[in-house]
């Protein structure tokens, strides 16, 4: 338009207005020009923070420029360099953790799983994405844990998912959740484990102790002026004591080999002889209960602790005379097999319940409780034989005889020298 203006004044013979208009055009053009630089020096700025030669291929303004912008582009690209490695190592962290964490969002759908919690939920990571909270433990207990983390700030909460899971709510600033999940399972096992001790303890030990406080009450009451009621008394407190007594020994014996605090004195063993010498031990025992303990011969050695190894069979030679009826027989055999000795007692009793068979060995199980007490025994024998196998490398079994009753046996690892049994 100035231009224009400019060739209309010049035609009509206005020099001055012709110059004022001509000067106006070359001002518009001017300014056209500043502004498109500026615009293309903003483009190449926008590219610059991509690519700083960018500004370099835009003339002496455009080194000005990049003059200019190349410190704060430097600082710009060190700052996303740290931001970005920072990230990842945090990442890496995370990852690396043994627990399973879960990102929810305002609407406790997933956003984020790591590796440990996608395995404990046995889910895909890329499956769990915007998941619901409900869906991704299937189990609805998820949104009552929530509500409370909602109102309290934090919840906690078990969750029975094949295991035990412990799941950890704590609600975020954004309105979301973190969840944090571990598996517990060993640990409440171990917690069942520990209360059933304590409570089998408490019940061993209150019923010898009620007997000798209601004896004792007795003699004080005036029993002590009847000399064989007296004696009878005394005779059976007595009696309980030890029992209270063995109970303790065999709790403190149980303890430290489940520590694995024994020291063993290791040395090559005759299994026969070992046999041999656990026979003569409960051989009077076996004769007052009419059954007859017999001991088969075989030769095979084995590398233990003498005393140890006796009080394993002995323990299995204990339970095996309990059980058996008079006029039976537990016989004690040596088998080697595959280089392994396995030490045997077998019974004609009534057998094992097949029931109970896997559980045999645990402290405190007994398969008839109320026998098992009457016969004095302290319910820790086996447990104890399963431990001392344990400790020499070996194992123990339980089974039931074809023909009837029971045969339990400690196997251990061969020894130099070993036979098969003849």
């Amino acid at each position: 338009m100035a231009g224009a203006a400019a060739a209309w004044a010049w035609a009509a013979a206005d020099r001055w207005a012709a110059a004022f208009g001509w000067l106006a055009c070359v001002a518009f053009l001017v300014a056209g020009w500043r502004e498109w630089s500026w615009r293309r020096a903003v483009r190449a700025v926008a590219q610059g923070l991509r690519d700083p030669r960018a500004l370099e291929r835009e003339g002496a303004s455009g080194r000005e420029l990049a003059a200019a912008v190349e410190s704060v582009l430097r600082e710009v690209r060190e700052d996303l360099q740290r931001a970005r490695a920072r990230g990842s190592h945090l990442r890496e962290l995370v990852e690396a953790l043994p627990w399973g964490l879960v990102e929810l969002d305002h609407r406790r759908r997933a956003v984020w799983v790591n590796r440990p919690a996608a395995a404990l939920l046995g889910v895909q990571r890329e499956q769990a994405a915007d998941t619901s909270a409900v869906a991704l433990f299937r189990r609805h207990e998820v949104d009552e844990l929530l509500d409370r983390a909602e109102r309290a700030g934090e919840a906690v909460r078990d969750l029975e998912l094949g295991g035990v899971l412990q799941v950890v709510a704590r609600r975020l600033a954004s309105g979301g959740f973190l969840l944090l999940v571990q598996d517990v399972t060993q640990d409440r096992r171990a917690e069942a484990v520990r209360r059933d001790f304590v409570a089998n303890v408490s019940h061993e030990l209150r019923t010898p102790l009620a007997s000798v406080r209601a004896m004792a009450e007795a003699l004080r009451d005036g029993a002590l002026e009847d000399p064989q009621l007296a004696a009878r008394f005394l005779a059976q407190m007595l009696q309980e004591v030890d029992r209270m007594s063995r109970l303790v020994n065999d709790l403190l014996d149980l303890s430290a080999l489940e520590a694995g605090v024994v020291r063993l004195r290791w040395e090559d063993l005759e299994a026969e002889e070992l046999l041999e010498a656990v026979a003569r031990r409960y051989a009077a025992a076996a004769e007052r209960k009419g059954v007859a303990l017999v001991v088969q011969p075989g030769k095979a050695r084995v590398r233990g602790d003498r005393d140890r190894l006796e009080q394993a069979l002995g323990n299995l030679v204990d339970n095996a005379v309990k059980y058996t009826p008079s006029g039976g027989q537990v016989v004690l055999k040596v088998e080697l097999r595959d280089g392994e000795v396995s030490l045997v007692a077998e019974d004609t009793g009534p057998g094992i319940p097949p029931e109970h068979l896997p559980r045999v060995f645990e402290r405190f199980y007994r398969a008839d409780p109320s026998r098992s007490r009457a016969e004095g025994g302290t319910g820790l024998g086996l447990a104890i034989t399963k431990h001392i196998a344990l400790a020499h490398g070996g194992r123990v079994e339980a089974a039931n005889r074809p023909t009837g009753g029971a045969r339990l046996a400690v196997v251990l690892p061969a020894a130099g020298g070993g036979t098969r049994e003849r």
